[in-house]
């Protein structure tokens, strides 16, 4: 597999026979096979997730489908909208939700026999600001539906770390670590700061790939560890 970062939470996985876009918001979208079939995923509404440019990869690829969830609006033709906790077969790829702690959906993907998550805003969203309350029932939430990933084994991994979290920006990706098996981790919307990436591998274990630009691209060998 080839992993490229466009942006934000931006990724395109590109698999022997089909390439995945990953809630594309901002930066290039690469250059890609037109003769293989390219499958474009929006896991929530919010402008940083949902970009409608997408739709004009239609002029450039012949062979393009559409995976939204459902609470994204749009006139443009879906072939899928999708509710949390849902599992659908779309062109040989299984793909499963769960319910984000924010909007929309985080996505499960097995395709070509590898198992892909993106998180999309499903993470752990504690604040200063919130009441301890608030930050309590975000825990259950989190808690809940990182339950149901604990006996996945999960190729490729892509997670928040928001740096506006401050001293709760690890602490979605720490637990989801404790609790399920990733053999490869890419951190996402971390708005432009990269340091929190640093910050995050020079303090832990399990360490995330070392992005530090758009655009950059990872090989994914078979026998790859995180």
């Amino acid at each position: 597999m080839k992993v490229t970062y466009i942006g934000h939470s931006g990724y395109l996985v590109e698999c022997d026979n089909v390439n995945l876009l990953f809630d594309y918001y901002e930066g290039s979208i690469p250059k890609m096979d037109v003769d293989k079939k390219l499958i474009v995923f929006v896991s929530h509404f919010h402008h940083d997730h949902f970009n409608k440019g997408i739709f004009n990869l239609l002029k450039f690829y012949s062979n393009v489908s559409y995976v939204f969830s459902s609470d994204v609006q749009t006139t443009h033709e879906v072939d899928v909208l999708i509710s949390p906790n849902e599992k659908v077969k779309f062109e040989n790829i299984d793909i499963e939700t769960l319910k984000s702690t924010d909007s929309g959906v985080a996505f499960l993907i097995n395709v070509e026999g590898k198992l892909i998550y993106h998180a999309g805003d499903l993470n752990l969203w504690l604040w200063n600001e919130e009441t301890n309350e608030d930050n309590q029932l975000m825990q259950e939430k989190f808690s809940k539906e990182i339950e149901k990933l604990k006996n996945k084994k999960i190729d490729i991994a892509f997670i928040p770390l928001d740096p506006r979290q401050e001293e709760y920006e690890f602490s979605g990706i720490e637990e989801l670590l404790e609790k399920v098996k990733v053999k490869t981790i890419f951190p996402m919307h971390f708005w432009n700061d990269y340091s929190i990436i640093e910050r995050y591998n020079a303090s832990h274990e399990h360490k995330v790939m070392d992005v530090n630009r758009k655009g950059q691209t990872f090989k994914i060998k078979e026998n790859e560890d995180a």
